[in-house]
C-alpha cells in the first residue's frame, strides 16, 4: 500500500467517525500538528494517546465534520496533500467550509509526523513548493 493510500485511509477512517481505524495508521512514536494547535503555538499531540485525544476533542466539538482530498503530491516519503475541511459547530451548528492542506510524513508505511495548514498556498510554501510546479 502506498503512503497516499495509508493516508486516503486515514482520512476515510476520521470522516467516519473511527477513531481507532483512524489511529491505527499512526507510527507509535507519530505527532501531530493541527492548524488551530500550531497557531495557539501549543505542543503538539504526540503517540496514540494524542491521537486518540485530538480525535475525541474534535468529535466533542463538531457535530459534522469531514475532510475531502483534492490533490496528493508524493516525494519518497512526504506526502503534501490539498483539499478541504468541513465542521459544523455542535453547539452553534455554524457550518464551515475551508481549503487545508497537509504535511504528512511517513516511515515504513505509518504515519509518523503530519502538520495541518488553513490554507493550500500556506501548505506548499512550507513545503517548499511552488503552486506552478506542480500544477
Amino acid at each position: 500500500m502506498s503512503n497516499a493510500d495509508v493516508f486516503t485511509r486515514a482520512v476515510d477512517a476520521f470522516n467516519r467517525g473511527d477513531r481507532d481505524g483512524f489511529a491505527s495508521l499512526w507510527a507509535a512514536d507519530c505527532e501531530w500538528r493541527p492548524f488551530l494547535r500550531v497557531k495557539e503555538e501549543g505542543a503538539p499531540y504526540r503517540r496514540f494517546r494524542g491521537i486518540h485525544e485530538w480525535f475525541d476533542a474534535t468529535r466533542g466539538a463538531f457535530s459534522d465534520q469531514r475532510t475531502e482530498i483534492e490533490e496528493i503530491h508524493e516525494d519518497g516519503d512526504r506526502l503534501v496533500v490539498l483539499g478541504r475541511a468541513h465542521y459544523r459547530g455542535r453547539r452553534s451548528g455554524v457550518e464551515v467550509t475551508s481549503n487545508a492542506g497537509w504535511i504528512v510524513e511517513f516511515k515504513d508505511g505509518e504515519i509518523v509526523r503530519v502538520w495541518s495548514f488553513r490554507s493550500h498556498a500556506e501548505t506548499l510554501e512550507e513545503a517548499g513548493l511552488d503552486a506552478s510546479e506542480i500544477a
